[in-house]
């Protein structure tokens, strides 16, 4: 044995811990952030004791002290990249990936799924019924009024949407009803036609299809996932980004047919293309100068986003972090064994197309499957249950 039990406390103080992060980050992307500083302040210091709580019960029950010793390393490594690329979501990865191994990943996942859900049910009510700003937006491109429902960004709403419902699926795969995603996907078109976010819109309605092929053949649906995870999901990791990297490298705006792929794909190739050629390609990680959506609006700049998943990875983040990120998906997928993997592999595949455009699939509040790596990362072995 390389654990000793946590006391009841102790594993209820981690549970505690985790609910509040996960309300406090969605907080902290809301327009409450503007409107009441606080806020930010508060989830600065929930940051800090949230990764001091998680690392010091590691610490103490944790006594492999040889693997302890590399986790420390990849911690100053991460404290590190973070500091670099001044992006801190690399971190939170790891930090909320070895809590929910120390607190069991049905548990750690159920948590996160109530947290999100009711800050996200109080956010889009206040935003509706007047008392947080519903930020109204226009798309350059085709003139489209947008919403945002309370949050910074009109994506961020359905992100979240998309992530709650990947959770309650995830969590109660096994009673999950046709009629359910029926009346899910109706709601979700409200959603969508308030936020106009169209790449979230496509990967849903892909995958509630998936989702209910892998209802009605529900008995081949788990030998289906460890195939495909084995077969097929490196590939996917591997060639996505490489794949975006040479869209971007040879853009030319002076092309017309390049054009019209940059118009499909929502002006994402061009957008990365001037970061690569300003910055290029990051080993460990490098700060970009980044003015968002709503900040360019109050006060009268251009928007400098980069949206691109793959392109962070690659300018922001470094070539290490992208590596981690190809790894902890696809060891937490090939390795996880419980019968409920198949919506967990629907999660992952649909994040990675929309990857190209949207950077949701390195947010551990939506791609929630990263976070299986906690359990690789504390004992090297994969577990169906991870409770010490």
């Amino acid at each position: 044995m390389v654990t000793k039990k946590i006391p009841v406390l102790v594993s209820q103080i981690i549970v505690v811990t985790i609910a509040f992060y996960t309300a406090i980050s969605m907080l902290s992307i809301s327009i409450l952030k503007d409107t009441m500083p606080i806020i930010g302040i508060i989830y600065n210091l929930s940051t800090v004791v949230f990764y001091f709580v998680t690392l010091l019960t590691l610490s103490i029950f944790y006594l492999n002290r040889r693997n302890l010793l590399l986790i420390y390393l990849l911690t100053v490594f991460l404290i590190i990249n973070m500091f670099l690329s001044k992006n801190i979501f690399v971190m939170d990865i790891y930090v909320v990936s070895l809590a929910t191994y120390l607190v069991g990943s049905n548990k750690a996942i159920k948590t996160m799924f109530y947290a999100q859900l009711i800050t996200l049910v109080i956010i889009i009510s206040l935003a509706l019924i007047g008392f947080l700003p519903n930020q109204i937006s226009m798309r350059m491109s085709d003139g489209v009024i947008r919403y945002s429902l309370g949050f910074i960004n009109p994506n961020d709403v359905a992100h979240y949407c998309y992530a709650v419902i990947f959770k309650w699926l995830f969590i109660f795969w096994d009673r999950v009803k046709i009629y359910q995603l029926a009346v899910i996907s109706i709601l979700m078109l409200f959603i969508f036609n308030m936020t106009d976010s169209r790449a979230t819109e496509y990967i849903f309605y892909a995958s509630i299809v998936a989702i209910i092929s892998g209802l009605i053949f529900r008995k081949t649906t788990y030998q289906f996932s460890r195939r495909f995870s084995r077969r097929y999901l490196l590939l996917l990791l591997i060639v996505l980004p490489t794949v975006t990297l040479i869209l971007v490298s040879f853009y030319n705006p002076f092309s017309m047919q390049w054009f019209e792929l940059d118009r499909l794909f929502s002006t994402r190739i061009s957008q990365s293309n001037n970061f690569l050629n300003q910055y290029g390609i990051s080993i460990i990680g490098q700060k970009l100068l980044l003015i968002g959506s709503s900040r360019a609006y109050l006060l009268g700049l251009k928007p400098l986003v980069l949206d691109s998943g793959y392109m962070s990875l690659w300018i922001k983040s470094g070539i290490i972090v992208l590596l981690l990120f190809i790894y902890s998906n696809f060891w937490s997928l090939k390795n996880y064994k419980k019968k409920n993997v198949y919506p967990l592999l629907v999660l992952v595949v649909t994040l990675l197309f929309e990857g190209i455009m949207n950077s949701s699939m390195i947010s551990w509040q939506i791609n929630f499957a990263m976070l299986f790596i906690g359990s690789r990362i504390v004992k090297g072995v994969s577990k169906e249950e991870n409770v010490i």
